[in-house]
């Protein structure tokens, strides 16, 4: 949780990429599916992530994707899993969006 809280701040979050922390959160999530918390958080920050349109490149959709998924399988009943898993892929989807949109003009 505590890159939850890290990357709420854009220049923390730009040296958890330049240190390529995502696998490590994608891991954690993976590695702990039972646990709502570690869900809830590796959800927010694979949204913190995705704020940034330079973020494009780096971001492993397909795997974001999965383990967001499984974070709201795993914790139907769990409305801060939930929201945290809506907020990361409304933002992984904006992320592919505003890149498609831009090459495409």
């Amino acid at each position: 949780c505590a890159l939850r809280n890290l990357t709420s701040l854009r220049k923390i979050a730009a040296m958890i990429v330049q240190r390529d922390g995502l696998p490590t959160i994608v891991a954690a999530m993976r590695t702990f599916p039972m646990n709502p918390n570690i869900q809830e958080c590796g959800c927010w920050t694979i949204a913190h992530l995705c704020r940034d349109e330079n973020m494009n490149g780096y971001m492993q959709k397909a795997k974001c994707f999965s383990v967001i998924g499984s974070a709201a399988d795993y914790h139907p009943k769990h409305a801060d899993v939930l929201m945290a898993a809506r907020q990361a892929s409304e933002r992984l989807w904006n992320l592919i969006s505003s890149t498609t949109s831009s090459s495409s003009s």
